[in-house]
């Protein structure tokens, strides 16, 4: 079965569910609203410093995740669940949640926010660090990790999920945005 396939098959049975039990995340946020805390931080990593970051500040859904100049944008704010547990990561220009397809290696992306989505939900897990607090994100269903892909030094490389290996480069240290 093809990874696109397999993630049509999570959404239409995750949909399905939603229906049945009657509220959905849409019913919680209220209209136009949205369910999540309004509190935002960026996420550096520790390897380069540099930012998770919606390439080119896109709010379509796929659009790829990178490592970017921090810069201050809504694009490198993203909200976390609460410390030590399991949940969605919310870009605060977008309103879009941080996706993967379950494929080590392959870059990450935004989509819209699904409760029932297995490929959107981290752990966040503290992880102090010499320069401050930090976390690595693990995804609960794949077991990878939010990973700067190949430890690159670039701006622009890509944010990938990758086997956890305790590297600076799975590593992302908080800067509060707001």
């Amino acid at each position: 079965m093809t990874t696109r396939l397999f993630r049509r098959s999570l959404r239409a049975a995750g949909a399905g569910l939603a229906l049945c039990g009657g509220l959905s995340l849409a019913a919680l946020a209220g209209s136009g609203g949205t369910a999540f805390a309004q509190s935002y931080t960026t996420l550096n990593a520790a390897s380069t410093f540099m930012a998770i970051d919606v390439n080119g500040a896109s709010t379509a859904p796929g659009a790829g995740v990178i490592q970017w100049y921090d810069n201050g944008g809504a694009n490198q704010h993203w909200s976390l669940p609460g410390g030590g547990s399991t949940g969605m990561i919310q870009n605060q220009n977008s309103g879009m949640c941080l996706d993967t397809d379950g494929i080590a290696g392959d870059q990450l992306f935004q989509m819209p926010c699904e409760s029932n989505n297995p490929l959107e939900q981290w752990s966040v897990t503290e992880n102090w660090t010499a320069f401050g607090d930090a976390v690595v994100l693990g995804n609960s269903y794949s077991g990878l990790w939010v990973d700067v892909y190949g430890n690159s030094y670039s701006a622009g490389a890509a944010i990938d999920a990758w086997y956890p290996n305790g590297q600076p480069n799975q590593t992302f240290m908080l800067d509060g945005a707001n």
